[in-house]
């Protein structure tokens, strides 16, 4: 759905009363989750933002229509069908520094806790996530294509524009998401030398960041150790990264750690049960819709959360949207 014809209808349902209504007639026993990932002025990113200011009116919004209920707590009274109606918990997945400078002064103005997940490993390192490094490499980039060996096949990509761009990083997301460790170590590398070294400084939260956003009543979850796909892993790796994380940020932090989320969403039966077997409570994805009591707790449904405006962010929250967009792609088919 084009964003313009988006807004429009969104705008419809939102100053119609119609989406208000259907609130007010919600059943209980449903959980929303939304995840966020930056909140920065950068103007133009690839990787997924949100602005302050839309971030602040986001808030204000939940505030106004929902129960706000951290993750954590929120699952067990999902289980024990004592959820309150309209009940809403805010997650961030990889922990950007800007969720301390410009999310969090937000969410105490409005009285709201949440949950942000960290890969404890490029914590302790002061390392960025591949994911970042080469959305920014390509986003600086000057380069006008490139080729990359993927599967044996090489693919060429036109990335002259902003647009052609941010489409090559999620397609080499994607693919990632069936590649060896070994074999997204070396793509990674291949990548980010043709299309030439560009200096990133730290872009995650610091371990004082983390500890301060857990004296502030936010819990803190673990998005593995070094944000690999875990689709790609062996037994080992698994272990390693699923376990370790959970271990580090324990020792890190004193806290027990119960919430897991899986990088890139690329998660498959073999990767969901060890993160069960290490002793988390639950584990998020990012396959959108609403969780009832029926939801397994190691594949948490998430609403992903773009830099929206009020009116296509409440639809977006409500679900409405969802189904709208379903509607549309059977219609252009």
């Amino acid at each position: 759905m084009k964003k313009i014809i988006r807004f429009l209808v969104c705008s419809i349902i939102v100053h119609s009363g119609l989406l208000r209504l259907l609130l007010r007639n919600e059943r209980r026993g449903i959980l929303r989750v939304l995840v966020y990932h930056q909140v920065n002025r950068v103007g133009r990113s690839i990787s997924p933002r949100v602005s302050p200011e839309r971030f602040a009116r986001h808030m204000r919004l939940l505030k106004q229509n929902y129960r706000i209920v951290r993750l954590d707590k929120a699952l067990p009274l999902l289980t024990q069908e004592d959820l309150p109606v309209r009940a809403l918990a805010v997650t961030f997945d990889d922990g950007h520094a800007d969720i301390a400078r410009e999310a969090l002064p937000v969410m105490e103005r409005e009285g709201i806790f949440a949950t942000v997940f960290v890969s404890a490993g490029l914590v302790e390192k002061r390392e960025n996530s591949w994911t970042d490094i080469i959305n920014h490499t390509a986003q600086r980039s000057g380069a006008r294509e490139i080729e990359v060996m993927i599967e044996g096949r090489t693919r060429r990509y036109d990335i002259q524009t902003f647009v052609k761009k941010r489409k090559f990083c999620e397609e080499i997301e994607r693919l990632m998401t069936v590649c060896p460790t070994a074999g997204r170590e070396r793509m990674t590398a291949e990548i980010i030398s043709r299309l030439g070294s560009v200096t990133i400084p730290p872009i995650l939260l610091s371990w004082e960041d983390v500890r301060e956003l857990d004296r502030r009543g936010w819990e803190i979850g673990s998005h593995t150790l070094s944000h690999t796909v875990l689709t790609g892993c062996s037994p080992d790796e698994l272990q390693e990264e699923i376990v370790g994380s959970k271990e580090l940020l324990e020792e890190r932090l004193a806290v027990k750690i119960s919430g897991f989320s899986y990088p890139s969403a690329a998660v498959d039966r073999t990767v969901r049960d060890a993160v069960e077997r290490a002793k988390y409570s639950y584990a998020a994805d990012v396959g959108g819709g609403i969780n009832t009591k029926e939801t397994d707790h190691f594949m948490v449904k998430r609403i992903h959360v773009e830099n929206d405006p009020p009116e296509v962010f409440a639809c977006r929250v409500h679900g409405i949207l969802l189904r709208l967009e379903a509607i549309w792609r059977r219609r252009k088919k």
